[in-house]
């Protein structure tokens, strides 16, 4: 890991902390540091499961 790769780390960590520790405190099972993996989440968790083991996610 070189030094630019660490400032890149901390720098896009910093933020999120205040709401790490939160989460912990309270002891959600989840947490969602961005504000869109909450709506995408949403979304998937609403496709019944036959179509979802139809859909093609991946490349391979």
């Amino acid at each position: 890991m070189s030094s630019g790769d660490y400032f890149l780390t901390t720098y896009c960590l910093t933020p999120l902390l205040p709401q790490l520790v939160s989460s912990f405190y309270h002891g959600r099972d989840e947490i969602y540091l961005r504000w869109f993996w909450r709506w995408i989440m949403l979304i998937i968790r609403h496709i019944p499961e036959s179509v979802f083991k139809r859909l093609k996610l991946w490349p391979f």
